[in-house]
């Protein structure tokens, strides 16, 4: 038996059933929290933050400090938009987020959650794809 990557797997051959399967997060809980990914995944992820100007952020409490460490390292950050459920919850992590943005003034939130950030157009505005 040879491994796979998933490389080796064809969108086609991840839809089964009507349903798309994709790779599953793997979250140690037992130690101090790392990365669970190639090195390689990491710095890519690392380099292309660095030249990042907008900055999407959906269902992210803001509380995991390696997250944050990565995101600090965006040098060009022009804004940042936290998708929330409510207002309260969306400013709470726009509160955590500051120490990494320490640039940013303006929050900008969607406190209405992703179904409705998608449905609403809005998605598609901070995306640039319509005006």
């Amino acid at each position: 038996m040879t491994s796979r990557t998933l490389e080796d797997i064809k969108d086609e051959q991840r839809k089964q059933k009507g349903t798309f399967y994709y790779p599953a997060l793997a979250v140690p809980l037992d130690r101090e929290k790392q990365y669970v990914c190639p090195q390689g995944q990491l710095e890519a992820s690392r380099n292309f933050i660095m030249n990042c100007e907008s900055i999407l952020l959906l269902g992210f409490s803001g509380l995991d400090r390696d997250v944050l460490h990565l995101l600090g390292a965006a040098e060009k950050v022009l804004r940042v938009r936290v998708v929330d459920r409510d207002r309260a919850s969306a400013m709470e992590v726009w509160r955590r987020l500051a120490g990494s943005f320490p640039t940013l003034s303006k929050p900008e939130i969607y406190p209405k959650g992703f179904s409705d950030f998608v449905s609403s157009g809005e998605a598609e505005k901070f995306l640039g794809l319509t005006a």
